[in-house]
């Protein structure tokens, strides 16, 4: 839950930064409004499980500062469609292990209150909304574009992936 409250602080940078960038006021609206909940989000889920003297001497670990810093570079450098389709893995992963999980939350679980909030049916709609944001991205985008997109978007999954894995490669088991 430490790297997830690092990695939502700087991601909400990046949900920020495509709202700068986008081409509709819709779409600059929903990313803004993205980069708020995300600070908010890191700031309720988060200060149940950390100590808020713990957090100013938390680091990244290797995996969080990896999918950081090829969020960064997208921000960076690349346009608009790069940028929603690097952050959009975080939106549709989180959505798809929140609805999974589900049915695994009861009161008083560990991990209920972030349960609660990926499994929601208010989250699946913004995914939702995510998912078409992007599409509507890559019509817009050229061959290339799109295959920078893709590029972007799979890299992000992958890092989605090895964060989820990282706990259990560190050999970290709930107790």
């Amino acid at each position: 839950m430490r790297q997830d409250a690092l990695y939502l602080h700087d991601y909400a940078r990046i949900l920020a930064a495509a709202g700068e960038v986008s081409p509709t006021p819709a779409e600059q609206e929903f990313w803004t409004h993205g980069a708020q909940s995300s600070v908010a989000m890191e700031l309720e889920l988060h200060k149940s499980w950390i100590p808020a003297d713990a957090m100013a001497h938390l680091a990244p670990s290797p995996v969080t500062q990896a999918y950081l810093d090829q969020l960064a570079d997208v921000a960076a450098g690349g346009d608009y469609g790069q940028i929603v389709a690097a952050v959009l893995p975080c939106y549709w992963i989180y959505a798809d292990v929140g609805a999974r999980l589900a049915r695994l939350n009861r009161p008083g679980h560990r991990y209920g209150s972030w349960l609660d909030t990926y499994s929601d049916e208010e989250f699946a709609e913004q995914t939702r909304q995510a998912i078409g944001f992007a599409g509507a991205a890559a019509a817009r985008s050229t061959e290339p574009g799109r295959h920078r997109m893709w590029q972007a978007f799979n890299e992000a999954s992958w890092h989605e992936l090895r964060f989820f894995a990282a706990p259990l490669e560190l050999g970290v088991r709930e107790g």
